[in-house]
């Protein structure tokens, strides 16, 4: 199947890992592309299906959650050095707080994106994630053998998925 991919190396070794053939393309382009077959899949959270309504273009939703992409809140080092310890303190307690608080609204958003294309006639599966693991192993092996710093990363996102 041809899945649409952002354009990097590390996506399309994943996608072609399981399988898939790695379709890099616009992400604005993806609408018209399940329209015209020139992909048969994309990676997608649920929010994003909905809000793109790529529900409208497609049957199937799956949740195998191969991926996950971080939210991270950055600050030039310009602005940093100009706030007063107090100030970083208190930036630093409300990125905290806020934490907890995205997390929560970002499940709601997942959870009434699911329903929303579940009442359109979506059928979403969730399938057994241990076959797409295995899958992977090589990619994971290839990295280690050639990148020790992406493979330090791996190991320590590994380390907090275990706790």
């Amino acid at each position: 199947m041809k899945i649409r991919v952002m354009e990097s190396a590390i996506a399309m070794d994943l996608m072609s890992s399981m399988g898939g053939s790695p379709t890099p393309l616009s992400y604005s382009e993806l609408y018209t592309a399940f329209q015209g077959g020139i992909v048969d899949g994309a990676e997608n959270n649920p929010p994003s299906y909905l809000t793109s309504r790529h529900y409208e273009v497609t049957n199937y939703y799956t949740l195998n959650e191969h991926s996950a992409v971080p939210d991270i809140l950055i600050a030039g080092t310009h602005l940093w050095d100009t706030l007063t310890e107090q100030e970083k303190t208190w930036l630093m307690e409300a990125v905290d707080k806020s934490i907890a608080f995205q997390w929560k609204l970002w499940e709601t958003s997942e959870i009434e994106a699911i329903e929303t294309v579940k009442a359109a006639g979506i059928e979403v599966i969730v399938p057994d994630k241990a076959p797409f693991m295995k899958k992977v192993e090589p990619m994971y092996e290839h990295i280690s053998q050639n990148d020790p710093e992406l493979d330090a990363w791996i190991q320590k996102i590994k380390a907090v998925e275990d706790q």
